[in-house]
């Protein structure tokens, strides 16, 4: 098995890591979320354009449509 199918496994089986959440894993080592990833903006630009491309309905899910 190859480095990437151990890191996966390990995300999967390891009794160690069934309450984490909110991480981000390169191999076998947490790494930080990009700064750009916390901007609010751009996430409720993103969201606003894959609602238009998909045409989402508002029924369709738990997160709010402007």
């Amino acid at each position: 098995m190859d480095n990437a199918g151990k890191a996966l496994a390990r995300l999967v089986l390891d009794p160690q890591l069934t309450n984490v959440t909110e991480k981000y894993f390169s191999g076998f080592n947490t790494i930080d979320s990009s700064q750009e990833s916390y901007d609010l903006d751009k996430a409720r630009k993103l969201w606003k354009a894959s609602i238009e491309l998909t045409q989402l309905k508002s029924e369709e899910t738990i997160l709010k449509i402007k």
